[in-house]
């Protein structure tokens, strides 16, 4: 893991992608996935960037990197099994937490006004390997809060259910994410 937890508490805020890099929450300046296909990853950064993530604030399905258009982000080719995609994959043999970082970039509810923010640590639960929406193969992880007496920041103020759903909905999205059901491992 790049840092201790304990060097930037949760909620921590950074204004660019350069000084999170230089924080060391989350090294590199540009890619999502921070680690190697030898170590596995130990930090992600959700910039929206991607058809097949989801966020759901304590409940995260992180796909992986490349093959997608820059234009226009869509999907348009198969995400191969190497750098970051690989070091996710890496990451379901140590299932170690891995470090989230929400940019502003991103269209979810949970992500900063500006900037960056450190929000906390979250069990790796699953890795999956499948056809995406598009119809090419992308890697995908679901990640679940460690840190859950914490509210998660939103655009609408602080709280857990994801804006345009009932609280319960999110709750029972929650509830069966954390079940065994989902866990391939």
């Amino acid at each position: 893991m790049a840092i201790s937890p304990a060097s930037y508490p949760v909620g921590s805020r950074f204004g660019s992608r350069a000084e999170l890099s230089k924080s060391g929450v989350h090294r590199p300046r540009v890619a999502g996935i921070s680690g190697s296909g030898r170590e596995g990853a130990d930090s992600v950064v959700l910039a929206g960037g991607y058809e097949d993530g989801e966020d759901f604030g304590e409940l995260i399905f992180y796909t992986g990197r490349r093959g997608r258009a820059p234009e226009t982000q869509k999907q348009i080719g198969h995400q191969p099994l190497t750098r970051g995609n690989l070091a996710l994959a890496q990451r379901r043999l140590h299932r170690l937490p891995i470090l989230v970082v929400r940019g502003a970039v991103s269209r979810a509810a949970y992500v900063p006004d500006v900037g960056y923010r450190y929000d906390g640590l979250y069990a790796f639960k699953d890795y999956s390997r499948g056809i995406g929406r598009a119809g090419f193969f992308i890697s995908r992880v679901r990640l679940v809060r460690i840190e859950a007496d914490r509210q998660i920041e939103s655009s609408a103020g602080s709280y857990k259910c994801l804006r345009g759903r009932s609280c319960a909905a999110a709750r029972t999205a929650l509830s069966l994410a954390l079940s065994d059901i989902w866990c391939s491992t």
